[in-house]
């Protein structure tokens, strides 16, 4: 039986003076939330709640900062959000200007919980998006109100799909994710000569980035909980381009290190084609965070009993290696793997 493995490793994190009790340095989200916090968006505090459901008074709060609006009390024309609401500013701004709007029954709901869909929309008008990504999700639909802006912050490297094609316009969001999307919207991790890319800025696999912490991947991972170990996170069924596959996520101090995925889809050469689609796809992942490799070898070449594809590329402060490779044995194995190694 064939396996396909992917790993990858990770860099450090930036460093950043700590703030909130619940937002580690180890955290997923916390290069983002330091962001915003060193840019005024967020205010310091004892915790961030950033597990917590957000809803559409935080959003238009947090986002009206981020693109500069006032937010001093006033009146608004919703009967649910009177001025003395210390958010009733802030959500006039962000309507006027709009990011967002009101109910036909003259209420704005400030306490309901924001979805994906939502954020999608919130923030392509919030930063004026207008180019639409490629990207078919195969449970979205141009009759959907959020299809536009959802293809908008996808171009705009603001979020992801998922690694079975969705995008799950119906999952509700927390406060630490609102504040990753509005961060890199924002050009939180856009490369700068003094600031370089870093490869932990943007989800790898699905909406999981590398760094977040064992609590935020069982709350994003696809698939069926399987077992879980102080430094392991297994899955089994998940979706993973096309074909059910385990994935066995890897931590070292509460901060994800690893992810590997193991596929049983084909057993004989005849179905290379599977191994070639997994390293195209994780291929254009890695160009989107470095560019062009430095070497490629797009070609399997036949030793009577192996296959290889690989790519390669050199940066001022890791190198960066996607391999794959078959052996067609008795027990036949196959591999991918990305290492990021500083």
């Amino acid at each position: 039986m064939a396996l396909i493995l992917l790993s990858i490793l990770l860099p450090k994190h930036e460093v950043y003076a700590a703030s909130f009790s619940d937002v580690p340095s180890t955290h997923g989200f916390y290069g983002e939330i330091m962001f915003l916090l060193e840019n005024g968006v967020i205010n310091s505090g004892t915790s961030f709640g950033v597990d917590q459901k957000v809803t559409r008074e935080e959003v238009a709060v947090i986002v009206s900062r981020g693109i500069g609006l006032s937010g001093g009390k006033t009146t608004t024309p919703f009967k649910d959000v009177p001025a003395s609401l210390a958010s009733s500013g802030y959500i006039k701004s962000a309507v006027d200007a709009g990011v967002l709007s009101g109910y036909t029954d003259g209420t704005f709901r400030p306490k309901e919980i924001v979805n994906r869909g939502q954020m999608a929309i919130f923030l392509a008008n919030a930063f004026k998006l207008t180019t639409e990504s490629n990207s078919n999700f195969k449970d979205m639909s141009p009759s959907m109100s959020s299809y536009s802006s959802v293809k908008k912050i996808v171009e705009f490297k603001i979020t992801t799909g998922f690694s079975d094609n969705t995008f799950r316009p119906t999952q509700t969001l927390t406060r630490g994710q609102i504040s990753a999307f509005l961060a890199r919207a924002m050009g939180y991790g856009s490369p700068t000569p003094e600031q370089p890319t870093q490869p932990n800025q943007t989800p790898v696999f699905g909406d999981i980035s590398l760094g977040m912490t064992m609590d935020e991947v069982i709350g994003l991972s696809d698939g069926e909980f399987v077992s879980e170990t102080n430094a392991i996170l297994t899955f089994a069924n998940v979706n993973v381009f096309g074909y059910l596959s385990d994935v066995v996520y890897e931590f070292e101090e509460n901060k994800l290190v690893a992810i590997n995925v193991y596929q049983y889809a084909f057993d004989n050469q005849n179905e290379l084609a599977i191994l070639e689609t997994f390293f195209s796809v994780m291929y254009n992942e890695l160009t989107d965070i470095y560019g062009k490799a430095d070497t490629i070898d797009t070609d399997w070449y036949d030793d009577e009993n192996s296959y290889q594809l690989s790519a390669y590329w050199v940066n001022s402060n890791h190198d960066t290696l996607l391999n794959v490779v078959v052996t067609m044995e008795s027990d036949t194995f196959g591999g991918i793997r990305i290492s990021i190694l500083e």
